[in-house]
């Protein structure tokens, strides 16, 4: 009998200390919590005020609550990094400053990025590292490549120059030359620079560009004309076109939707080179 009071009173002691701990966390003014209430709703932010009835916090987006204690069924603190996630929105999609397949002027914001895959066997990813500097890289299957890109801002989300080197090797044929010497190479280039008008969000690049394979550069640049236009926070219009001499005129035209959320972006369209078309899409994951 004595054994068992002894065990409740340990448990009555450890509960106690628990929900003083719980109390004291919610004190500091600067921390960051994720509130589950009983009606199954969810909210994470920075708590207010706190007391033994109420909980005041200021949610990832933007509301001030004013939560009574008897109707929270869980509470947890959380990371300012992970209030920072939430506050995220679709609009704020770090795939918004590229198109279907390579980026505008615009590398991604300092600390963000995004991984993507086309056609399951294209991936590539994309991070920035400053606001004037982003690296990107990816491949198809065996290939791989990397893509230092330099962004200058003239004026602030009007206007923006950039440029970008692509450096990769490639098992397979290159389709910028149809020479057996340059089939035959395993590495590739493209330097170009681009221009683009407007903000991260609706935007218009034109771009010029030289290729090579191995010591071989192509005897004409390839030009790039693409847009991107946000018509609503979670949807966008995009397009992307290319075209170079290769023993005659070669154009490449992609063009198709995305669909924004927090986490993800999804595109679908149609692409377009020569006489032959085929279905477009690619998913993105994005890196917060």
């Amino acid at each position: 009998m004595r054994s068992s009071a002894l065990l409740w009173l340990f448990f009555l002691l450890l509960f106690d200390a628990l929900w003083a701990q719980e109390r004291a966390i919610l004190q500091v003014d600067t921390q960051y919590v994720s509130v589950l209430l009983l009606g199954g709703k969810r909210y994470v932010g920075q708590v207010l005020y706190s007391d033994d009835d109420s909980l005041v916090i200021s949610t990832a987006k933007g509301q001030e609550l004013n939560i009574a204690r008897a109707s929270v069924r869980h509470m947890r603190a959380v990371s300012e990094n992970h209030f920072r996630r939430h506050q995220r929105r679709p609009a704020d999609a770090p795939t918004g400053e590229t198109y279907l397949l390579n980026p505008s002027a615009y590398g991604p914001p300092p600390g963000e990025g995004y991984a993507k895959n086309n056609y399951i066997f294209f991936y590539q990813g994309h991070y920035g590292i400053t606001e004037n500097l982003s690296l990107r890289a990816g491949g198809l299957l065996l290939p791989f490549f990397v893509a230092p890109q330099l962004t200058v801002p003239l004026v602030r989300h009007r206007l923006a120059l950039g440029a970008e080197g692509i450096f990769g090797f490639w098992m397979f044929p290159f389709f910028f030359f149809n020479t057996v010497e340059a089939d035959r190479s395993s590495t590739f280039s493209l330097l170009r620079s681009m221009a683009t008008v407007g903000d991260r969000a609706t935007h218009l690049t034109a771009s010029m560009g030289w290729a090579s394979v191995g010591k071989r550069w192509a005897a004409s640049p390839v030009y790039g004309l693409a847009a991107s236009w946000r018509v609503h926070p979670q949807l966008g219009l995009v397009t992307e076109n290319y075209w170079f001499e290769d023993d005659g005129l070669v154009r490449i035209h992609l063009i198709g939707g995305r669909i924004y959320t927090r986490a993800l972006s999804f595109d679908i369209g149609l692409g377009a080179m020569g006489g032959a078309i085929a279905l477009w899409y690619g998913l993105a994951v994005h890196l917060y």
